[in-house]
């Protein structure tokens, strides 16, 4: 021991923690935990959070107490509170006839133990006993006499009865501690004893518990919450294989034309986390201004809730650029929808290092470039000198509109007839119906739905699951967007779930 303290032993302070040495240290052995840097206000950065703001992840942080859980099914009694003095006699309740016994069974329901259950064994008598103490939910009031049915490590299932509650605060939303104790192990003939007297199931959510109204899920709830989110994952899924395409990196339609408002609402609907494998498609349209005006806003929480403001109609344009083009995408010569009055998105023009126009082809040349006599020379800066000689020099490159080039206002070749076409027919209306736009009952029934999901109406689960289940009987065509809209009636119906 002495030894160990000596000045010269080997067992001495590390280099790094040695503050004699700390200018001195080879570059291999790193900084000194000195030389970091520290935050010395931890609130210079909005640490603090207002409750009222984040309501909903407040009580969600109430669902994570100290402590292990266990998943139990718990039996609550249907009866009013018993006071100390008569709940002894509620403990042998279970001898009662079953006309005068009720319970709520509450399947999956969730206690945090903050120590592991204590096992006594007395050799006198040749019993042992099982018992401990979990915390329950803010909001949930046990009872004294209540039960609760556990899995042991034995694969035995145990039965236990809460003995005493312990209100661990004086608020509205505190928790409560319970503390229990192992009754019997379960045996058929108390099973079904239980069984017929429970008049009530229902499962317990921690999120819509915690979130929603403290209530729990009943039978068909938890079964249509259940096949919601297992189609949910099932949709995407399909998506993905029937529409992704792996050379754009991106969702193309059946007809090869590239949709750039479904990628905005898919990557705003879906996490990359939903996807197998992990994909997020590209979005190669350099702009999509009018997202904000179209049905998808309404389904991503837009403050458009009128369909009279949504644009319906839609066109189908060519993306164009040049060997230059700042903004070339792997859209380049392919066709693309754009709805309403969607901004130009085409490249047509760059600048030269001095920030003045170069001359472009204003054909589908993409891969050719021009000769150097015409690009970037600091001679020809007047746009017509440049023009008169390419095509003096290219005389197969000239068509018929570029014959009036001498005109002394005459618009650049490339430059786009930015009037917006009177579109009718099929293009009167996107994704949905001209019906559904309307607002007229002739909407097929899937459009029914949206239609309703959108006004705010009552929803109905069941229906809902109806109608997203037929998602692989649609063809490719009627696929591309419905499955997309499958998405928000399986949202707005887990939320209904939630919340209701």
């Amino acid at each position: 021991m002495q030894g160990s303290l000596a000045q010269n032993s080997s067992r001495e302070k590390p280099r790094s923690l040695r503050p004699e040495v700390q200018d001195n240290l080879p570059v291999l052995d790193g900084h000194a935990i000195t030389d970091e840097r520290v935050v010395e206000n931890t609130f210079i950065n909005q640490t603090s959070v207002n409750e009222d703001a984040f309501r909903e992840h407040m009580d969600l942080v109430a669902g994570y107490p100290e402590g292990r859980i266990i998943t139990v099914t718990y039996f609550s009694q249907n009866k009013p509170i018993t006071d100390m003095m008569s709940s002894i006699v509620d403990m042998t309740s279970t001898v009662k006839d079953d006309v005068h016994i009720s319970w709520t069974q509450i399947r999956n329901f969730e206690l945090r133990c903050s120590n592991e259950m204590s096992f006594e064994y007395a050799q006198d008598s040749n019993k042992s006993s099982v018992s401990g103490e979990a915390i329950v939910f803010p909001r949930f009031t046990p009872r004294i006499a209540d039960i609760f049915l556990y899995e042991l490590r034995n694969g035995k299932i145990g039965v236990f009865r809460v003995t005493s509650v312990n209100r661990l605060a004086l608020g509205q939303d505190t928790y409560h501690q319970i503390g229990f104790v192992m009754q019997e192990y379960l045996t058929a003939p108390a099973r079904d004893r239980l069984q017929k007297q429970s008049t009530n199931i229902a499962y317990f959510d921690k999120k819509k518990f915690l979130v929603g109204n403290t209530a729990m899920l009943t039978t068909d709830g938890f079964q249509q919450k259940k096949e919601l989110e297992h189609i949910r994952l099932e949709i995407i899924e399909n998506y993905v294989e029937r529409f992704y395409n792996t050379e754009y990196s991106t969702f193309i339609r059946p007809d090869g034309i590239y949709d750039p408002y479904i990628v905005e609402y898919w990557n705003k609907k879906v996490s990359i986390q939903d996807t197998t494998p992990h994909i997020r498609p590209t979005q190669i349209l350099i702009s999509v201004s009018n997202f904000r005006k179209t049905i998808w806003a309404i389904l991503t929480n837009n403050p458009i809730k009128n369909l009279n403001n949504v644009e319906r109609t839609w066109d189908v344009e060519t993306y164009h650029s040049t060997f230059w083009g700042v903004n070339i995408t792997s859209l380049l010569g392919r066709k693309f929808i754009t709805v309403g009055n969607e901004a130009d998105a085409n490249n047509n023009y760059s600048i030269n290092h001095k920030g003045e126009p170069i001359l472009l082809d204003p054909l589908p040349m993409f891969h050719k470039k021009l000769p150097e006599e015409v690009i970037d020379r600091h001679v020809i800066r007047d746009f017509h000198r440049a023009v008169r000689e390419f095509y003096w020099k290219f005389p197969e490159a000239r068509t018929e509109r570029m014959k009036p080039i001498e005109k002394k206002h005459h618009k650049f070749p490339f430059e786009k007839d930015k009037k917006k076409k009177e579109v009718t027919g099929e293009k009167a209306h996107y994704a949905l119906s001209l019906n559904f736009y309307n607002g007229s009952e002739a909407m097929d029934p899937f459009e029914h739905i949206v239609y309703d999901l959108i006004a705010n109406r009552e929803v109905d689960p069941a229906k809902s699951l109806e109608a997203v289940s037929r998602y692989q009987e649609w063809n490719d065509e009627d696929a591309f967007y419905r499955q997309l809209f499958s998405l928000y009636i399986i949202d707005k119906a887990l939320y209904w779930l939630m919340y209701h």
